[in-house]
């Protein structure tokens, strides 16, 4: 998406409306993937919806809509999955360019994965790697984590970004944390998935529960049970789904001491918890509310009882 975003800012310096249009289009996409990474996937797909509603999508614009489509709905375990994704590799090979054909595959990799079709992910995974060129540190890392999670033995040689990095070394924990504070809440969820520690496995299910990933909470789920977990959670709880934010109770416990200006220390004392487990808490309810500091949340938090 970068470099799309890149060519639509030099169309634009023609200054035709049609440049304009297509620079006007390339940002909303833009945005789509940013609320993508945010979790607030209800907004990203309503977008590319309508994206993909507008006569001036041209089949070279209308990949990223369409992939981020399908693999949300692979997520949540919802039909239409493999349309989007069909129509998204087909739009994909045309253009030859491992910006389009690269996420367009990894995106088909997840669906499998969540389907349990384990070696059509490892296909796809390694077709996304036959194309592989010229990528960045952030493709990179993403490719070689599929690859990994799909139990294919390629190599993709070169740097890969922080996050990934961390995941690579075994530091699941520590690669949530560095997604989390990029906001990218999917992210952190898939790092601890890639564990084999029962607490991070929990994690890594709350977060998908949270997020309505119900197809790749069964995953997890999956795994907690393959390791001998006991008392494995059936689903999100009621009062989860019944929040208008997603909030847990005790998500709304500590929304409401952060209002009160409580720092994690004294949440902790209050409502009788470790100070790691209040960390994540917090983070859990910036990222539900979209805000980046306490302070926001805390004004939300106002208004949201006013």
């Amino acid at each position: 998406m970068r470099t799309a975003t890149c060519t639509a800012s030099r169309a634009t310096s023609s200054g035709s409306t049609k440049d304009l249009d297509t620079h006007t289009y390339f940002l909303r996409a833009t945005r789509t993937i940013v609320l993508e990474h945010r979790g607030r996937w209800d907004e990203a797909v309503a977008i590319s919806t309508q994206l993909l509603e507008e006569s001036s999508a041209a089949p070279l614009y209308q990949i990223y809509a369409q992939a981020l489509i399908g693999v949300i709905h692979a997520r949540r375990g919802e039909p239409e999955v493999w349309r989007a994704l069909d129509s998204a590799i087909a739009n994909a090979a045309t253009t030859g360019q491992p910006q389009y054909i690269v996420p367009a595959r990894l995106a088909r990799t997840e669906a499998y994965l969540t389907e349990g079709r384990v070696d059509e992910a490892r296909h796809e995974a390694e077709l996304a790697a036959d194309a592989a060129h010229d990528i960045d540190e952030w493709t990179r890392g993403v490719l070689r984590r599929w690859l990994d999670r799909t139990g294919s033995g390629r190599i993709v040689a070169g740097p890969i970004a922080e996050p990934y990095r961390l995941q690579e070394s075994g530091g699941h924990a520590a690669a949530a944390r560095a997604w989390d504070a990029l906001g990218c809440r999917l992210d952190a969820a898939l790092a601890l998935l890639d564990s084999t520690d029962e607490d991070e496995l929990r994690d890594a299910l709350r977060r998908l529960d949270e997020l309505g990933a119900k197809a790749t909470a069964g995953l997890a789920r999956q795994k907690l049970r393959q390791i001998g977990a006991r008392s494995v959670p059936a689903g999100p709880r009621r009062a989860t789904r019944a929040h208008p934010l997603g909030l847990t109770p005790r998500e709304c416990e500590v929304l409401e001491l952060i209002c009160e200006r409580q720092t994690n220390a004294q949440i902790a004392r209050t409502l009788f918890i470790s100070a790691k487990t209040v960390d994540h808490h917090v983070s859990a309810v910036l990222a539900k509310l979209g805000v980046e500091n306490r302070e926001a949340a805390a004004d939300m938090g106002r208004n949201l009882t006013a």
